[in-house]
Formats: structure tokens, sequence, C-alpha cells
């Protein structure tokens, strides 16, 4: 059972086969109009869309990379300004009793790269929309339906998975559909000739990716066993990471705490170099606390880095939730 603990949520996460309780943010919860432009950050995420959602049109949102946003059952998120979103996690439930959409009105203006869209069927109805480098993933129904007289860039994008249509369009006339991975190396099924995703509709699908196209995974959620400890003291990082690839992943849980204007304090000792299945996963790693730390308010960091530590596949930063004090 969640509770409030000193302002930061209590909740209960699994690690392997135990169950141990875990400190991380708050959800925010949204519904309703979204009259002004809004930024979505990782220091507020999960967002929550509890009932249909509406961004007005002189509204623009903004979901920044790391930000996760969770979709109640059968709530939309309703575009009819601006939507921007980089990086970011858009989940809808895995019900076939109920439909999830990001419905994207006739004058919105959308761009949507590099993110996880699961369960959630996208509704187009503009021309001024471009999804590209992300995975389209709809286990409810179709990924992409695309209405009339609406010709989005669509390319560059992973479809697996999709119950009903990869892509249905309703367009009369050929819409372009290049550089897409359709699930199989020879191309999409139905109006395609190959055995991968299916599609309906007038589309030219070539050329086609013939192998999986980026890497999806995404750092969902974080926690910390603790919010004080002592010089010298250990307390554990939590993790719960996507990896929505079809493949296993190599990654590194790093860990850092820092107060403004002072060095970081790390411990790569502890730092895991681990793989990860397809799927949801929780993770633990230690961070011991040097000896002679000064007391005071850190921020904490959690970082989960690719196997060559060349790039952050998610980095979250929470301002002073960890002190640091002497018996």
């Amino acid at each position: 059972m969640a509770r409030i603990v000193a302002g930061i949520f209590l909740s209960l996460v699994w690690i392997g086969a135990f169950c141990c309780p875990v400190q991380s943010l708050a959800e925010t919860n949204v519904s309703g109009m979204i009259n002004q432009h809004v930024q979505w950050i990782p220091a507020n995420s999960p967002y929550v869309i509890q009932a249909d959602t509406i961004i007005s049109k002189e509204a623009t949102l903004t979901i920044m990379p790391g930000v996760f946003v969770r979709f109640l059952k059968n709530c939309d998120l309703i575009v009819k300004g601006g939507l921007k979103a980089s990086g970011a996690t858009l989940d809808g439930c895995k019900d076939v009793y109920n439909y999830e959409d990001l419905k994207m009105d006739t004058e919105s203006d959308c761009i949507l790269t590099g993110c996880v869209l699961t369960d959630l069927n996208l509704q187009v109805c503009s021309s001024a929309v471009k999804v590209s480098h992300c995975l389209i993933m709809n286990r409810n129904g179709s990924g992409i339906t695309i209405g009339r007289g609406s010709y989005p860039i669509i390319q560059w994008n992973d479809f697996r998975e999709n119950s009903y249509y990869a892509v249905y369009s309703e367009v009369e006339t050929v819409i372009d559909l290049p550089h897409n991975y359709w699930g199989d190396p020879g191309g999409p099924s139905i109006s395609g000739t190959g055995i991968g995703e299916r599609i309906n509709g007038k589309m030219n699908f070539s050329p086609f990716e013939t192998l999986e196209i980026n890497e999806f995974v995404r750092l969902i959620d974080i926690g910390l066993n603790t919010d004080t400890a002592e010089p010298g003291g250990r307390i554990a990082f939590e993790y719960e990471i996507g990896n929505y690839s079809s493949r296993d992943q190599e990654i590194i849980l790093g860990a850092t705490i820092i107060r403004p204007s002072s060095a970081p304090l790390n411990d790569k000792a502890h730092d895991i170099r681990l793989t990860i299945k397809p799927g949801t996963n929780s993770q633990s790693r230690s961070f011991d606390i040097p000896l002679h730390s000064p007391d005071g308010l850190y921020d904490v960091l959690w970082g989960v880095m690719d196997e060559k530590m060349s790039r952050y596949h998610g980095f979250i930063r929470l301002p002073g939730m960890f002190e640091i004090r002497s018996k």
C-alpha cells in the first residue's frame, strides 16, 4: 500500500524474489484542458492521463526525454494545437477491451522522435505530423490510423506486435511510408508482399528496412531505500527499466549524489554491468557514501548507460531529496 513519507512517494517494488520499500516521486495526474505552453519533465514523471485531455489550439505540450506517460483505461490525449515529444514513453493499457488514443486533430502540429508508444492508437488527421525513430506497438488494435486528406511523415520507425494493422490508411491516394521496419526482413504483409506487420490502404512502403532500426531502453521509474544516511553508510538505488527491443540489451547502472557547487560523489565500485531481457526489469545497486562526506542536502542522480558508457538510455536527477547527517 502506498503512503506519503516526508513528501516522497513510498511504494513497493519487486526486486528479484524480494519486495523492497522504495522511495520515488509521486505521479503527476493530468486531465481536462491544456490552454498554455507546458513542458513535462522527468522529475515529475510519470504523468498519468486520468481522463480525456485536450491540448488547445493556442497551446503546445513539450514532453522531454525520459518522461513516462501512462494512459488510464479508455482515456485519450487529443491534440488540437502542438505536441513535441522526444525520447519519451507513452503507454496505454494492455487490455483488449479498452482503447487509448493519441489523437492529432486536423490543425495540429506534432513531432514525435525517438519515442516508445505501446498499446496506444495514433489517430493522425493532420499533414503537419512527423513520426520518426519511434517504436509503434499496439497490442489492442492498429498502431497508426491515417485519416482522409492527411499526409504525415512516418519514417525510420519500428513496428511490432500490432494486433490489427501497423498502419491503416483512409487516404484515397498513395501515401509514402519509407524506411520503416515492419517486424520482418521481408517487409509488411496484406498490402505488402512480406510476412511482417499488416498494413491496409494505398501506401508506398519501399524502401523498407530489413532489421530493427532503433534500440529502445527506457528508465521508467526510480527509487531510493532511504532519504537520510550518515557518512560511511550504504544506501540502495532502485531502477525500473523497460527494454522495448526484441533482443537482450547490455546496460550499466550508474549513480551519483551531489551538492550544489561541489564535486559529485560516485561509487564506481558498485556500478553494475548487466544484461536485461525484453520487457520490464527491476534492478537494484548499492552505493557507499564516502566516510568524510559533509553533512547537508544532496541531489540524487540515476543513470542507465549503454555497455560502452558512450550514451545514456535514461537519466533522472532529483534535487535535494537526500540528506547526509552525522550522528
